[in-house]
């Protein structure tokens, strides 16, 4: 579209008000020396695939249609063709536009059909006429930037094994401004089933897509989800390019602006599509529209695999939290193979006794005591409990959390049972009704920092990160299950973590083991600790929490440095997914995050 997109004054003040991203913007957007440049360098790629990028076109608006031609005639990697498919008839406006510019460019290829048959046969019909290894997707209304095609080129030289590449994306507004980015996480495999997070741009290679059948009917509105849940269950070569290289357009009857108001069968099309995909994998299940975020969806896996629970509880006193704790797990749905372990760890309030004993007549055989006498070390204590525990499935447990999702036990097992889940954990929430943990992220702080941590559940949270089930590569022990052969294939827990990052590295562990952890939204409790815990520690916990915090550092810097389920982009100052500002630098306190 040439220089149409406004990014920034000449002047360095920012084109909208949305100032941060204007800055990233101003920062990474090539300038025109740079594409320059790129326009000469690709031919040094050691591949420079073929482009076919598919154009479906039904009664667009002329200019916005205009400004999508335009922005692909305006890539500096010219490898490319464009297979445009008028679905139906279409206004003369159109025919003699799309007839210009076929004669403009040879690459341009334009096919119709005599009558409207809908997104998915006129995709399939574009994609007959395509010759690229590799297939991309344009809507008739968006915008490719200049260098879009050349950064999925120079990822393909990188990465010749992938067959499926995204990247990030941000909307355009009717003032032609660039707003609202999605700076996404890397394949996640679960955050997945819940949105459609890849869909612009997506670059597939054409043997796969031929694989799979190509686009589907009747999954209208949601065809290219349904289409990349089948193609991933064919490749895990997946690949993301963490740049903006789409520009998805809002106006009038968008998905953009309306959301899935704008195109209602799109619903039922993704709930069909994430229910089939489910079946075929073998995990069957029910899929809903996930509660306060539209257009996104949630699962609930039928129980195939159940088994005994263990739930581990370690304690020193405190009886009045211990009782709390063990009332809402009473009040909880508990299967009955079922068993709660509590580990005393030196306690001698007397009181302490009489909650057990309460608590032991009404659980009877459910309930185990241990006794645990070595000074306090997380690790090491639940190292020596798990073998005492009968429990295919392990549930680690705070005393100082309350239960508040009845079925809790039930929904975390749904995930843990799958062989390629590792652990499985919750939304925790203060008493004040603000996030505790939504799941790990690294990097923050220098190590590792929960997300939202503090937010209200009424922000509106970053692409539903907070509110939709996702993968993570951490889950905070506080609650968190897995099953007890995980458990031991990885080693357990590192006793020298004793107090701080010991869930952090053990779920790097079985990350590294090929396993997925999971967050779930709607498994839901209350951590009774105090927002500032740590403010007034000993010489000797400041210097335990600083050995325990370089030794993470030291082991898990890559991660550390770039995690795969957050973003480049996003900052390391603040749990909130907002953009990262490299001209400012607070990272936030080193600190206990439990």
């Amino acid at each position: 579209m040439g220089g149409a997109i406004t990014l920034l004054e000449d002047e360095g003040v920012p084109a909208s008000s949305d100032y941060d991203f204007q800055r990233w913007l101003w920062r990474n957007h090539p300038r025109p020396w740079q594409l320059r440049e790129m326009s000469r360098e690709w031919e040094a790629f050691p591949s420079n695939p073929l482009f076919s990028i598919l154009l479906p076109v039904c009664h667009p608006e002329p200019t916005f249609l205009a400004a999508a031609l335009e922005s692909v005639l305006n890539q500096v990697y010219p490898n490319w063709q464009l297979c445009v498919w008028l679905d139906g008839p279409q206004a003369v406006k159109v025919q003699r536009l799309l007839e210009a510019y076929s004669k403009l460019d040879d690459r341009i290829k334009v096919g119709q059909g005599g009558v409207r048959c809908h997104i998915s046969h006129a995709s399939n019909q574009a994609l007959g006429t395509a010759d690229g290894d590799f297939i991309a997707l344009l809507d008739q209304d968006d915008i490719y930037p200049p260098h879009a095609l050349y950064r999925i080129a120079e990822h393909l030289s990188c990465h010749p094994e992938h067959d499926f590449v995204y990247s990030d994306e941000t909307n355009l507004d009717d003032k032609e401004k660039l707003c609202r980015p999605f700076f996404k996480p890397d394949w996640s495999p679960d955050y997945f089933n819940s949105i459609m997070y890849t869909c612009h741009l997506q670059v597939f290679r054409r043997s796969f897509i031929d694989k799979v059948g190509g686009f589907r009917e009747r999954y209208e509105g949601s065809q290219d989800w349904d289409l990349v849940l089948r193609l991933t269950e064919k490749t895990n070569a997946i690949g993301h390019v963490s740049d903006i290289l789409y520009y998805w357009r809002i106006h009038s009857g968008s998905t953009a602006k309306e959301g899935s108001e704008a195109k209602p069968y799109a619903k039922d099309a993704a709930i069909r599509a994430i229910s089939e995909a489910i079946e075929r994998r073998g995990e069957p299940g029910i899929v809903r529209a996930a509660p306060r975020a539209p257009g996104c969806y949630e699962v609930r896996y039928n129980l195939v695999a159940p088994g005994r629970v263990s739930i581990l509880i370690p304690f020193r006193d405190q009886a009045d939290v211990l009782d709390r704790c063990l009332q809402s797990i009473n009040s909880s749905e508990l299967p009955e193979d079922c068993e709660l372990v509590l580990v005393d760890n030196v306690s001698s309030d007397p009181s302490t006794k009489r909650v057990l004993d309460k608590w032991s007549e009404v659980f009877g055989s459910q309930m185990t005591l241990l006794s645990w006498s070595h000074p306090f070390n997380y690790a090491r204590l639940h190292n020596d409990v798990v073998p005492e525990c009968a429990g295919k499935y392990l549930v680690f447990l705070n005393n100082d959390t309350e239960v508040l999702s009845t079925d809790w036990l039930s929904a975390l097992m749904e995930y843990a049972q799958k062989p390629r889940v590792g652990a499985v954990g919750g939304l925790l929430m203060y008493p004040d009704q603000t996030i505790q943990h939504a799941g790990v992220l690294l990097g923050l702080g220098g190590a590792a920092s929960h997300a939202y941590r503090g937010s209200s559940l009424e922000h509106m949270d970053y692409f539903n990160r907070a509110r939709l089930t996702g993968n993570f590569l951490s889950i905070c022990t506080a609650c968190m299950m897995c099953r007890k052969d995980v458990f031991s294939e990885v080693g357990g827990f590192d006793e020298c973590f004793s107090h701080n990052y010991n869930d952090v590295d053990f779920c790097l562990k079985l990350h590294s083991a090929g396993y997925w952890n999971v967050y779930l939204p709607y498994v839901q409790l209350i951590h009774h600790e105090s927002k500032t815990r740590g403010s007034e520690e000993s010489s000797d916990d400041i210097e335990r929490f600083s050995n325990e915090f370089n030794l993470l550092r030291k082991r898990w810097l890559k991660e550390i440095e770039n995690d795969p389920f957050y973003n480049i982009h996003l900052t390391r100052d603040f749990e909130d997914f907002r953009i990262k500002d490299p001209c400012y630098y607070k990272a936030i306190p080193s600190q206990k995050l439990y």
